[in-house]
């Protein structure tokens, strides 16, 4: 038995041994998706449930559906999801339509990012296919169904089902351009063969041409993209959700949102900065996230540091500035020497402040570090002059992160942080 705040409304189907609903969270008043396992499934399948679904909800990534509760009431375990509105991945190829090649990529590398999220607290999804991950045109695609019984057990298994799911999604290669699809194609086929895991994939499609600016031709609706059971099914979930519009009127968390923005990738030219004075090598570099979760893509930070301007460490992406979610994000670094000038190099519009502490442990607030300078980041490298410091560790703190993806998302992307003397 759900809880009361919970009124479900349209069974949308079932997930191997998992009931799916849409139901409405009266208490926020918002749509959510039930998944409630099978009444009749073992102590341990449950355990199994809540344990995969427990690991999904803690970690906050774009591309993953959001989990808002997991519990078991009567011996029947279940969990309240985020509905994302969007039709399944299997959804679009039933109906023959392929993800749209601008929006491919992004997508591609977001999904690979958080299967690496995942993987990084030691987790494994098990389940990814076409079921799994959810797509509207013109909002991330979203990898969910939490909870399944594991068909994979390794993260290669999740890896080499992703790059599946990916060229299923892709469509017929020669709708991309010749010199883009045979590189996709390359990248898949790597990943689908064992070779990558789900970080370089990430990578990989990060750093992939993307399709000309163009846009596509313009495609006319055919009653012939879905059968007739996709007919009956359609029309009970429009039906279902028209007649919660009708009683819960403007209000109601099911309307659909009336406007759309488009992603787009961030294009990096690949050179090594010029030398500033004489440099002064940073020896240790890390995350420094008191305010979040703890982790920003620590995985990347050594390309913050590697004379390298194609590459470089992000921020997570956000759906409002950064500001309205936390005081800042950061990085520490420690460097062999007294630096007077760092120089960096990132996303435009980036707010940063150079803090300085004595200690050689980083402070737990960032309060109790020394504010030494203020920048709003600029195209191409930032000088600051740092003073004169003397040992101690350097925090680049990040106070308002720019806006990508004609304004959908918040994030910042730095190339390169170098200090000198």
């Amino acid at each position: 038995m759900l809880p009361s705040r919970y009124r479900t409304e349209i069974r949308t189907g079932r997930d191997i041994d998992v009931e799916v609903w849409l139901a409405a969270d009266q208490t926020l008043d918002r749509p959510v998706l039930i998944r409630q396992l099978d009444p009749t499934a073992s102590s341990h399948r449950r355990h199994e449930f809540l344990r995969s679904v427990r690991q999904a909800a803690s970690i906050s990534h774009t591309h993953l559906i959001d989990v808002y509760a997991a519990d078991q009431a009567n011996d029947i375990a279940y969990a309240v999801l985020e509905w994302s509105g969007g039709m399944t991945i299997a959804d679009r190829l039933e109906a023959r339509i392929p993800m749209d090649n601008k929006e491919f990529l992004p997508n591609a590398a977001g999904l690979a990012e958080a299967l690496d999220a995942l993987h990084e607290k030691g987790y494994v999804h098990g389940g990814v296919d076409t079921t799994s991950i959810f797509y509207a045109t013109a909002h991330p695609a979203k990898l969910g169904c939490f909870g399944r019984p594991a068909a994979g057990v390794t993260p290669r298994d999740d890896v080499v089902a992703l790059a599946g799911v990916l060229q299923a999604a892709a469509g017929d290669a020669g709708s991309w351009d010749d010199d883009i699809g045979p590189h996709i194609s390359a990248i898949l086929d790597g990943a689908r063969a064992g070779e990558m895991s789900a970080f370089e994939l990430a990578e990989a499609l990060h750093t992939a041409p993307g399709p000309s600016p163009s846009p596509p031709p313009a495609q006319n609706w055919t009653w012939r993209w879905i059968g007739p059971g996709g007919i009956l099914v359609a029309v009970a979930v429009a039906a279902g959700i028209l007649a919660l519009l009708t009683q819960r009127g403007d209000e109601s968390p099911f309307r659909v949102p009336e406007t759309s923005t488009t992603i787009t990738t961030i294009q990096q030219t690949t050179t090594t900065p010029p030398i500033v004075g004489q440099e002064v090598a940073v020896t240790e570099v890390s995350v420094y996230d008191p305010l979040g979760d703890g982790a920003e893509f620590d995985q990347r930070l050594p390309q913050l540091i590697d004379d390298d301007l194609g590459t470089g460490w992000r921020t997570e992406r956000y759906f409002n500035p950064l500001s309205r979610i936390k005081a800042g994000v950061g990085i520490v670094l420690g460097v062999n020497g007294n630096p007077s000038i760092v120089s960096i190099s990132g996303s435009p519009g980036t707010t940063t402040q150079m803090r300085w502490t004595p200690t050689a442990i980083a402070p737990e607030s960032p309060d109790d570090w020394e504010i030494v300078a203020e920048v709003v980041l600029s195209e191409g490298e930032n000088r600051v002059d740092l003073g004169d410091r003397e040992g101690g560790l350097w925090l680049l703190w990040i106070t308002e992160v720019a806006v990508q993806d004609n304004g959908e998302f918040h994030y910042s992307f730095l190339q390169e942080v170098r200090f000198s003397r």
